[in-house]
């Protein structure tokens, strides 16, 4: 019995064993799809979710060698990042075999705070012949989830500095 390492569905970068979902995805949403197969017996191998899914945000639609994983209730009732649940694909002979894989599935936080700046006015000076590519000021900005995040410089002034 072998799993496939394919989890074609909201898979980033393609085929690499984990999902995502945001507190806006809605229910039903096709998660992952997995798929298996079992050369010595044919099409015969039944998925499940044997860990990670106790308190049921998960759902699986079963055929012959594959399974949907369904969102089963939103995600955005409890603070959670990732979930790891684990498969198990079952095969119908006896004695039965089994394979087991499991999948990360983070949960993507869109922003819902905006970062706060360490200064509400920032003041820099610079001499004016000065030359380019000096240094005139440093930001510093933090968000309480320990994010990455840039500036752009899209004003006016964009031709006169260049935000690094």
């Amino acid at each position: 019995l072998i799993f496939p390492k394919q989890f074609p569905y909201r898979t980033y970068p393609a085929n690499s064993g984990f999902a995502s979902v945001s507190p806006e995805t809605a229910t039903g949403t096709t998660v992952a799809v997995v798929t298996v197969s079992d050369p010595d017996d044919g099409q015969n191998a039944r998925v499940t979710i044997t860990d990670g899914n106790e308190e049921d945000y998960f759902r699986l639609e079963s055929g012959k060698n594959f399974a949907i994983l369904r969102l089963n209730r939103l995600v955005a009732d409890k603070p959670i990042e990732r979930f790891l649940l684990k498969f198990r694909a079952v095969d119908d002979g006896s004695p039965a075999r089994f394979s087991e894989r499991d999948l990360k599935i983070f949960v993507l936080n869109l922003n819902d705070t905006a970062p706060l700046l360490e200064s509400e006015l920032i003041e820099a000076s610079i001499y004016e012949n000065s030359i380019a590519g000096s240094f005139v000021a440093a930001v510093r900005a933090v968000h309480h989830r320990n994010l990455h995040f840039s500036a752009i410089d899209d004003d006016e002034d964009a031709e006169l500095f260049d935000v690094l």
